[in-house]
């Protein structure tokens, strides 16, 4: 379906679930937009509009099996060093946030990933969702530092997970 048809769909399905306000709708519909146009290759059904949660509210708890599978004993150290290379950022675009997760990765000898699925859990509390750094540019720069802080507090080793 052309975006314009699943925006419609789209926003009175965030609206239902109480992730969007009606009124507010009209006013984002730019940003809206950008979130239909990530999801829409990987939306088979109108509830699959459900998942994007995280663009709307940050997470309250996060996926174990996630947790487990992609937090490794330096997850802490590499996300806190991330977290100030994109505090730094002056531009906080997809390509300026790939940058910076790709050169700290090289810096490190690691692959990307090893940023990556820590950083999607701490930003939206699961492990799958559209593409990372667009994901990241339409949370916007405060709101991914805020996000990956929290995460950072709640999955380090001695926090438990929820």
């Amino acid at each position: 379906k052309p975006i314009d048809e699943l925006l419609e769909i789209a926003t009175s399905v965030w609206v239902k679930k109480g992730l969007l306000d009606a009124s507010e709708a009209e006013g984002r519909a730019s940003e809206l937009r950008h979130i239909v146009a990530l999801m829409q290759p990987r939306v088979e059904m109108v509830d699959d509009f459900e998942q994007a949660f995280y663009f709307f509210k940050d997470p309250d708890s996060y996926d174990e099996k996630v947790h487990k599978k992609h937090w490794k004993t330096d997850s802490t150290e590499r996300l806190t060093v991330l977290v100030e290379r994109l505090r730094a950022l002056s531009q906080f675009g997809e390509s300026d946030i790939e940058g910076a997760v790709r050169t700290l990765a090289g810096e490190l000898g690691l692959s990307a990933a090893n940023l990556i699925h820590p950083t999607r859990l701490c930003l939206c509390g699961i492990g799958f969702g559209p593409g990372l750094f667009e994901l990241m540019e339409v949370l916007g720069q405060e709101t991914c530092i805020r996000r990956m802080e929290k995460g950072l507090e709640l999955l380090s080793p001695e926090a438990a997970v929820s």
